[in-house]
């Protein structure tokens, strides 16, 4: 009984020294992940919240934050009623660097997108796109009028 309770004790240590041990990894990957957006897309990075979620910043957005891993997110809030001409061309070229899908296939869709969540009496919206789905609201919940892309 010692022996078995001895074997589930060193298990459980391997276990978390294993989870331990993988956490910075992941940490760097998400950490190399952002960097590489960031760069692409011409934010500046801030600071990284309590929900691991790290800020950006760029001109054309009022908040930016990224996520990751999994689920990857990529958040985008534009601040105005309607998005700008410089906010969807921004939102464009953010959003086509992040799923990898073509700038006009991701313009199309955050526009569709978004015009739902305008029209939606419940102010959002849900549309899949490819591996990822668009998530818009139009800023009645508080947090913004609002484009998610998320894994």
């Amino acid at each position: 009984m010692i022996r078995l309770a001895g074997r589930k004790l060193i298990a459980t240590m391997v276990a978390i020294g294993a989870i331990s041990q993988s956490t910075p990894v992941m940490a760097d990957a998400c950490d190399d992940e952002v960097a590489q957006l960031a760069s692409k897309i011409g934010a500046t990075i801030g600071r990284k919240g309590p929900s691991g979620m790290i800020a950006l910043r760029h001109s054309n957005a009022s908040e930016i934050t990224f996520g990751c891993p999994p689920p990857s997110k990529f958040l985008v809030i534009f601040g105005t009623a309607r998005p700008r001409l410089e906010f969807m061309e921004f939102l464009t070229l953010a959003g086509s660097v992040f799923t990898g899908q073509p700038a006009p296939l991701v313009r199309t869709a955050a526009e569709r997108c978004i015009a739902a969540a305008l029209a939606d009496r419940s102010g959002f919206s849900r549309l899949p796109f490819g591996k990822f789905t668009l998530d818009c609201g139009d800023g009645r919940n508080g947090i913004g009028p609002k484009v998610t892309f998320e894994e």
